[in-house]
């Protein structure tokens, strides 16, 4: 009786047909899960599959377990397939956002001349867009809005099922929703469990500790194995100058400058390292890398589920619990109708997913077409504060770098002719030593011959000594 209670409740005022057939597929396979969990059920399932894993080994009865207590969950193929009519009847407005051949995000064409609304944190490097065709299509930038964590892209694209915005519905609080893929597949179902409402900005966390006792603001260890600022090239011992080229005299201002952004935001950080400068972007993380009670916190509400990194600052946003991934972000969310709720935004703890609300979206899609938010106006700031910094590295190689530069020079020049020299005096003289090689070979081969004469003629004054001792003896020789 509850169960069906819940289903009326769901569907009050409902009378589209497909959502009725939806929530008698949900009370059947709710009613079959009952069943299996029962005692009676339990056994005949244990009883049923102990036969057939007979000589099946350990893999068969871990199937049969998996089958009786795990085909009704959620997320189980059987449950989302009974969710399958809703994403058919929608529009197939769902794409794939690739970085390196990878998807990082959904994206949901909100047009049918190919612009697509995607989440802009999720693009760290060139995107290319993957239809559910498979064709792969590389995109434009139109704009970003860094403040609803949103990008809008434009393909040159054919036949696009745009998302039908004049269909939008508002859910309330214990509706069911559905996550949308691409090729019309359910990704994840859920629940709306609080709506619209402003989500604040959570603190960045750069990850670094800071030396109490040393001038200015030094860094004396990491708050972690993996954080921000060790990620981005910081060592111990650097001393930062400047954040977001806004100089920095106590550790106090290195603080309030970090705690005024939030994760995925980027800094520039101005360093001074053994006499010289240099700049470091640092893309800023959650507070988890530097708080032991917020990592332990977040651990608790993920439980092991990946997060978006960025998670929060929307000004308007409904929360449910179907189980998204990073990637999954930037497709529509619809109702049991079909009907578009909004676009999935964010991942933001184990049972909490975040939704933008279709006026939201609307809005902004307005915004971001106008030109106002082109990449170029967006990371205006950024792109001063980097022209700001290579300034700086290039007035610090004219100013220490140029004359050690010149020195070099001067001396390498100067031991260049040297060696020129050496080179004509090695010539010269390999040339003097190729004569007194041949002029050495002439008389050695001279001294051979006087050698050989030489033991000619002592062997005939032997031989004439020999014949004179003879004689002297009486001894005629012949």
């Amino acid at each position: 009786m509850k169960i069906w209670m819940l289903i009326q409740e769901t569907f009050s005022g409902r009378a589209h047909l497909q959502g009725w057939l939806v929530a008698g597929v949900m009370f059947f396979v709710i009613c079959c899960g009952q069943l299996l969990a029962s005692d009676d059920g339990t056994k005949q399932g244990v009883e049923s599959n102990s036969k057939k894993s007979i000589g099946d080994g350990e893999g068969a009865l871990k199937g049969a377990s998996k089958s009786q207590g795990l085909v009704f969950a959620r997320d189980s193929d059987a449950v989302l397939e009974a969710f399958g009519p809703i994403v058919t009847a929608a529009p197939d407005s769902v794409v794939e956002v690739l970085v390196n051949d990878k998807r990082v995000a959904l994206g949901t064409f909100v047009s049918s001349e190919g612009e697509i609304l995607t989440k802009a944190s999720q693009i760290t490097g060139n995107p290319n867009v993957r239809l559910s065709t498979g064709d792969v299509i590389p995109p434009q930038i139109v704009g970003i809005d860094l403040k609803e964590d949103l990008a809008l892209l434009k393909i040159q694209s054919e036949k696009n099922e745009a998302i039908l915005w004049e269909n939008a519905s508002k859910p309330e609080v214990g509706a069911w929703v559905v996550s949308s893929l691409p090729g019309k597949s359910v990704g994840a179902i859920g629940i709306v469990s609080v709506g619209s409402r402003e989500i604040p900005k959570e603190r960045g966390a750069l990850g670094v500790r800071l030396d109490n006792e040393a001038e200015g603001v030094v860094v004396s260890d990491f708050s972690g194995k993996d954080t921000p600022a060790k990620r981005a090239g910081v060592r111990v011992g650097d001393r930062i100058t400047e954040v977001n080229n806004e100089p920095l005299e106590e550790i106090l201002d290195l603080i309030k400058a970090i705690q005024s952004c939030s994760p995925g935001d980027v800094v520039v950080l101005s360093i001074e390292r053994e006499g010289a400068s240099l700049t470091l972007e640092v893309v800023l993380d959650t507070l988890a890398v530097i708080d032991d009670a917020w990592k332990h916190k977040e651990m608790q509400e993920n439980l092991g589920a990946e997060l978006s990194l960025v998670r929060s600052g929307f000004t308007m946003a409904m929360q449910h619990d179907a189980e998204l991934r990073p990637v999954d972000c930037g497709g529509p969310l619809l109702d049991l109708a079909g009907k578009p709720i909004g676009l999935n935004i964010a991942r933001a703890g184990r049972v909490c997913s975040y939704t933008l609300p279709i006026d939201v979206v609307k809005e902004r899609l307005e915004v971001l077409r106008s030109g106002e938010l082109a990449p170029e106006n967006v990371f205006a700031t950024r792109i001063e504060r980097l022209d700001a910094a290579m300034k700086k590295m290039a007035q610090q190689v004219e100013a220490d770098f140029s004359p050690q530069l010149q020195e070099l020079n001067d001396s390498l020049a100067d031991l260049l002719d040297q060696k020129d020299e050496v080179d004509e005096e090695v010539e010269a003289a390999s040339s003097r030593l190729n004569e007194l090689s041949e002029k050495i070979d002439q008389l050695q081969s001279q001294r051979d011959e006087l050698d050989k004469k030489i033991a000619d003629l002592k062997g005939k004054q032997e031989q004439y000594q020999t014949t004179v001792e003879a004689l002297r003896k009486g001894i005629r020789v012949n």
